[in-house]
């Protein structure tokens, strides 16, 4: 694994947030505001 768990990235439009929350499939993006997009800022391995 490679990145920051600390941070969170929007899977719409590209933003990379600090976050310490839970992510679920339904987080919506702090700047976008869509839903379903939130991810762990990492690659993981095999990605």
């Amino acid at each position: 694994m490679h990145g920051e768990l600390l941070k969170a990235e929007c899977q719409h439009c590209g933003a990379v947030v600090d976050w310490r929350e839970d992510l679920s499939i339904e987080t919506a993006c702090p700047d976008c505001g869509l839903p379903a997009g939130m991810r762990p800022h990492v690659v993981w391995f095999g990605e």
